[in-house]
């Protein structure tokens, strides 16, 4: 299971408190949010599932951890909020598709 984040994002100009904050509250999100799902596997009996977080590219990371961990399948959920080019998949999961070495699976 792997959660990919865009580094800290700045909307306007926050002051340097919380420029400094940003970092930190998203790491901590993006912890909470592994953590939720990890439970929710181990009660469905997922035992060997693990997680795993990183920054940056949604799609190059994706494609990364893929290699790293020398999977055979990325199975990714989809939303489709995009722009008209993005109707049916999301912008990364268009992504995805065309870059990954192993076949994706798309779930809506």
């Amino acid at each position: 299971m792997l959660n990919v984040r865009d580094g800290p994002g700045y909307y306007g100009d926050p002051s340097p408190l919380d420029a400094d904050s940003i970092d930190p509250a998203q790491r901590l999100r993006q912890g909470l949010l592994l953590d939720a799902a990890l439970a929710q596997a181990k009660l469905h009996d997922l035992d060997k599932v693990r997680a795993q977080s990183t920054v940056g590219p949604a799609a190059r990371q994706i494609v990364q951890a893929a290699a790293d961990n020398e999977v055979d399948q990325i199975v990714m959920g989809t939303r489709g909020m995009n722009a008209p080019g993005g109707l049916l998949l999301g912008s990364v999961a268009q992504r995805l598709v065309h870059l990954a070495p192993v076949p994706v699976l798309l779930v809506k």
